[in-house]
Parts: C-alpha cells; structure tokens; sequence
C-alpha cells in the first residue's frame, strides 16, 4: 500500500476537473458505555472514473441514547 503525502492526489487533478466521493459506513462498534467507534472510508474519483483519493476515518462517537439509559 503507497502511502501519500496529504496534499498530493494519487492521480493528477485539475481545477478544471470534476471530482465525486462515494462513503462507505464499514464498521460500528461499542468502545465502553458513553462512547462507539465508527469506520467510514471514502473514494474520491474524476470524472474520468480515476481513483484520485482513498481514506479510511476512524471516529470515537458519544451515544446520543447510551444503552444503559433508561427512557
């Protein structure tokens, strides 16, 4: 796997060209009782169909309704 500066495209972009992202949700998970992990990955992609830019995000996330609350 290459691993990229963070402001250079895999492929050459253009101001000029059109780019669109597809987000993929991968993974929820319970990291204790107040707070998940949420894994989403992101394609970037021109025009064209180039893959330009490929990223994985991990987030730790608060409950908005904790599953030890009672409603």
């Amino acid at each position: 796997m290459r691993v990229i500066n963070l402001r250079e495209f895999a492929v050459d972009v253009l101001p000029s060209d059109t780019i669109y992202t597809i987000k993929t949700d991968m993974d929820k998970a319970p990291k204790n009782d107040t707070l998940g992990l949420y894994r989403a990955s992101y394609e970037v992609f021109k025009d064209d169909g180039a893959l330009v830019l490929y990223c994985e995000h991990l987030q730790t996330v608060k409950y908005r309704h904790p599953p030890s609350a009672t409603v």
